[in-house]
């Protein structure tokens, strides 16, 4: 198996850490405080009873900004300057890949690692399979992993 060319390198996955903590922490944070300092209502002017509360307590309010704005950068993580390398392909197989089949491929090469990371744990009830199962999980393993090192869609 290719197990090395499907799998994130240490300072891929620390480029992706840093780009995820990028776009789903320091943007929306900066977002959220300005938006609470800039265009917050002030707790004298709001009319309702439940808008004066939240805008006596701007704190709350940031933090719930925070939670949506980053909620709305994930969703659209897919468009976002850098995106297409958070999910769990390399990045030279996410360059390659058209912006549809991107989420299809980062959720396969997931669940590979997944199933093989689960194989390897001594209790795990892959680790107890008979040998023609584990045979048969290998193969399978293997056909994903070749149907995402030449990016064939209908295989994956």
């Amino acid at each position: 198996m290719h197990e090395s060319s499907l799998s994130l390198s240490r300072g891929e996955r620390a480029l992706q850490s840093g780009l995820a903590l990028h776009w789903f922490g320091l943007i929306p944070a900066l977002l959220a405080a300005l938006l609470v300092r800039f265009a917050w209502p002030s707790p004298l002017t709001s009319e309702s009873e439940w808008l004066r509360a939240l805008a006596a307590a701007p704190f709350v309010a940031g933090a719930l900004l925070f939670g949506l704005l980053a909620a709305l950068l994930y969703y659209w993580r897919g468009y976002l300057p850098g995106g297409r390398y958070l999910g769990a392909l390399p990045p030279s197989l996410a360059q390659g890949l058209n912006r549809d089949d991107l989420a299809t491929f980062c959720t396969a090469n997931s669940l590979r690692l997944s199933i093989a990371a689960e194989a390897k744990r001594p209790r795990s009830p892959l680790s107890k399979l008979a040998p023609e199962e584990r045979a048969q999980l290998d193969l399978c393993q293997g056909q994903l992993e070749a149907a995402l090192l030449r990016s064939d869609r209908a295989a994956v």
